[in-house]
């Protein structure tokens, strides 16, 4: 009978980080690649401060829970976890593309909605209710290649209360040419 930490396996270090922070290790150094090869982000950048912006991304936490954990002034990680948050967002345009039509097989897509919790917003709207989780959210529309299962479309963010038809309607849908199908669930 020990008493000491046990070494944990590969397996479970891999599925705590990712409980952490949202994404395998692989796929971690893969963003912070892009994020500094890339202009998306200062050279001043340091790993850590992605670290901070995909725990905030995963977990959501106050201020002080993130100052706390990451042992930083609040004011500094703010803005180290929203210039990461944003340089991230620019990588969207590189990496998420509609594929091109091609050969024989006609695309196909998989299309539906996934509502994200947030913060009740002021002043107070119905708007934003979601009935997935009975309080505020917001929606965005994903749509996977079956193919490959490469996310090829992120449209959003929505209020909680708007339908994924709509949704579909005026977006994804003029996008798709003749021909091409989209597989989506009742909604």
């Amino acid at each position: 009978m020990g008493y000491g930490p046990k070494r944990l396996s590969r397996r479970t270090q891999t599925k705590r980080f990712k409980e952490h922070f949202g994404c395998r290790p692989n796929v971690f150094a893969l963003i912070w690649y892009d994020l500094k090869t890339g202009q998306h982000v200062p050279q001043k950048t340091t790993i850590d401060h992605l670290f901070g912006a995909l725990f905030f991304l995963r977990k959501y936490p106050t201020e002080g829970d993130l100052a706390s954990r990451f042992q930083k002034d609040p004011i500094t990680l703010r803005k180290w976890i929203w210039t990461l948050i944003f340089g991230i967002q620019e990588l969207k345009a590189d990496k998420i593309k509609f594929p091109a039509e091609g050969g024989k097989v006609k695309f196909i897509v998989s299309v539906d909605g996934t509502d994200c919790r947030i913060h009740e917003p002021r002043p107070f709207s119905r708007t934003w209710f979601s009935q997935k989780f009975h309080g505020p959210a917001v929606k965005y529309e994903v749509a996977i290649d079956v193919l490959t299962g490469h996310c090829v479309w992120i449209n959003g963010p929505f209020r909680g209360s708007k339908n994924d038809l709509t949704i579909f309607r005026h977006g994804l849908m003029a996008l798709i040419p003749d021909g091409f199908y989209a597989v989506a669930d009742k909604a």
